[in-house]
């Protein structure tokens, strides 16, 4: 379950907000990472976008009420690898589909 991994979700978000490096080999074996209820600013969502390159064994994301938009999700997904194991990814509660009607 994801509940599993919230050390490592505090653990980088630690890191996006106080600029700390992350250990590269952590974050290539991560597999499921929960950052729900989490406020990403634009910083912040540059900062994961960086990280998230690093993660290929990434098969779950949950960034369910993160304030994310579509214009920071469109960033945020140019990151993600394309040969990623991602499969399972949760944007629910967040301003997605309205901001796209705007767009």
């Amino acid at each position: 379950s994801l509940s599993g991994e919230r050390g490592m979700a505090d653990l980088l978000l630690l890191a996006l907000s106080q600029g700390h490096q992350l250990d590269s080999s952590s974050l290539r074996a991560l597999e499921a990472l929960d950052l729900s209820g989490s406020t990403l600013e634009d910083e912040a969502l540059a900062k994961l976008s960086g990280i998230l390159e690093n993660c290929k064994r990434l098969s779950t994301l949950n960034l369910s009420s993160t304030r994310i938009t579509s214009h920071r999700l469109a960033a945020l997904a140019s990151a993600i690898p394309s040969g990623a194991a991602l499969t399972s990814l949760d944007l629910s509660k967040n301003r997605i589909a309205a901001d796209s009607a705007e767009a």
